[in-house]
């Protein structure tokens, strides 16, 4: 009848082994802040998890592209402040039904992909200090239940979609985060005309918008 699986913060160490998916009424895992190492178990991905909590622990390798199978389950998804790599893979870009995503402090890389636009219950989306790059998709602007984002810390070029500033609000989008402050040299990596806080990529500074 396990339903919970709450083993944060204990200072366990070792890999999570891949029966895990054999507990099988599991829904909510909560793993983070702990010494596990290894890769993330794909096995997740045949459970019928709500929530997986992994971050703060040194992970290797990349996102099991198997989590997409939660499409139909999985909520909240962070993976934030690990070892993993790579790309997001194009099957989290399905979970339709995902509330909060949350990858800060990795090296992740890659674009992100305008599939975004399937994650239609998003509410969070945190991916501030990796490697993305290209331009942020203005499929982001059609996420209607979107409130929070951190974009900053990464290689973004261009400019904040201005649909996202279109929706800016109390009953839309309460605060955006990106590398919209000019650099000590006068380089401003994404043009945001509706952040509430622009920060620099070559300083890591900070600075809360005033006018917002």
């Amino acid at each position: 009848n396990t339903k919970g699986l709450f083993l944060q913060e204990n200072i366990l160490s070792g890999r999570l082994p891949d029966e895990i998916a054999e507990v099988s009424l599991l829904t909510y895992a909560r793993f983070h802040r702990n010494f596990f190492t290894g890769t993330v178990p794909s096995t997740f991905g045949e459970m019928n998890l709500n929530e997986l909590w992994l971050y703060r622990n040194p992970f290797t390798g990349t996102i099991p592209s198997e989590l997409g199978k939660l499409s139909n389950h999985l909520i909240d998804l962070r993976l934030y402040g690990t070892d993993l790599t790579g790309t997001v893979p194009d099957e989290i870009w399905e979970l339709t039904n995902l509330w909060r995503l949350d990858l800060h402090m990795g090296s992740f890389r890659g674009t992100i992909s305008s599939d975004i636009e399937n994650l239609e219950s998003l509410n969070v989306f945190r991916i501030s200090d990796n490697r993305f790059s290209g331009t942020l998709p203005t499929q982001l602007a059609l996420l209607s239940s979107l409130n929070t984002l951190w974009l900053d810390g990464n290689d973004f070029v261009g400019s904040v979609p201005s649909g996202l500033c279109d929706n800016k609000g109390p009953d839309g989008i309460e605060f955006i985060q990106a590398d919209c402050l000019p650099s000590p040299s006068g380089v401003v990596a994404v043009t945001c005309e509706c952040c509430d806080s622009c920060c620099s990529i070559e300083t890591d500074e900070c600075v809360t918008n005033s006018s917002e």
